[in-house]
């Protein structure tokens, strides 16, 4: 019966729109490193399972960020994010409802749900940590070097939400852990503001006040490849946002982007020059 209700729900996801679905046991993903306060049961009491869900950017979106230009890329990249996001929530939803009409209770946890930062651990760049952590036990991928979640068919250029129900699913467990990430430090070597090493491993080789800087859209909107010494050192950059946006008129307009039509990362290169999942030119 269990059988039953997990394949026709994944073929329930598939038709829907999903690229990737797979289930992860609530015991597995409670408290996981990325995510120190993630519990499923702070979303339904009873939970049994987390449903872990991807959709990937049509191909080449990504590469938009190679522009010189900051607006091809903003209304390039921008819309179809947001887009993508939309999708993927509806789609969460959707899966919602599907186990609610089987009689089990079920909570979306969205794409850009708003974990607090001071309990995340590595990046979230395209990918939030606990969605990494659920995606992995769940049998989806693995986290990369670059602290993106990494798929065979898609790499990283992919986002992720999750679904945590009271649902008795048989777990897929993390059967792609150490079969999907490379040797290639494309992505890492990538970033624009030095903020992943590879003297550790993911999450804790991260510079969260660094990727910042590039997400948030300070080197596109100074120029500036290093961050200013008090952003890097301040306990939270984001705190130092309107100090920022009164300095650079262009880093105020990037993130009036942000208020008018939803957030988005303004820098995805690690993504974009990761070489997992990439099509091979003929």
């Amino acid at each position: 019966m269990a059988d039953d209700l997990k394949q026709e729900l994944i073929n329930y996801g598939l038709s829907i729109g999903l690229d990737k679905i797979g289930v992860a046991s609530a015991e597995s993903v409670t408290y996981p490193p990325q995510q120190k306060d993630f519990a499923p049961s702070d979303f339904v009491s009873d939970a049994k399972s987390v449903i872990s869900i991807a959709k990937a950017f049509p191909e080449g979106v990504l590469e938009l960020d190679e522009e010189e230009d900051p607006y091809i890329f903003m209304t390039g990249f921008g819309p179809t994010y947001l887009t993508l996001e939309r999708e993927v929530n509806l789609m969460g939803k959707r899966i919602v409802g599907f186990l609610k009409e089987k009689g089990y209770d079920a909570k979306l946890i969205e794409v850009n749900y708003p974990f607090d930062r001071k309990q995340q651990v590595g990046g979230a760049q395209l990918h939030q940590p606990c969605h990494k952590a659920i995606a992995t036990q769940a049998g989806l991928g693995e986290e990369g070097i670059e602290n993106l979640f990494l798929t065979p068919e898609f790499g990283p250029r992919i986002l992720l939400a999750s679904i945590v129900t009271n649902a008795p699913l048989e777990p897929d467990g993390p059967k792609l852990v150490n079969k999907v990430a490379t040797d290639d430090k494309s992505g890492l070597e990538a970033c624009p503001t030095s903020a992943i090493s590879e003297d550790n491993y993911p999450p804790y080789n991260f510079n969260r006040n660094r990727c910042l800087w590039g997400i948030m859209g300070g080197v596109k909107a100074t120029g500036l490849d290093e961050p200013p010494y008090d952003w890097t050192n301040a306990e939270d950059a984001m705190e130092k946002i309107d100090e920022y946006r009164s300095k650079y008129v262009k880093f105020d307009e990037l993130l009036e982007w942000d208020e008018a039509l939803g957030w988005f990362p303004k820098c995805v290169a690690c993504a974009n020059m990761c070489a997992v999942g990439k099509k091979e030119e003929e």
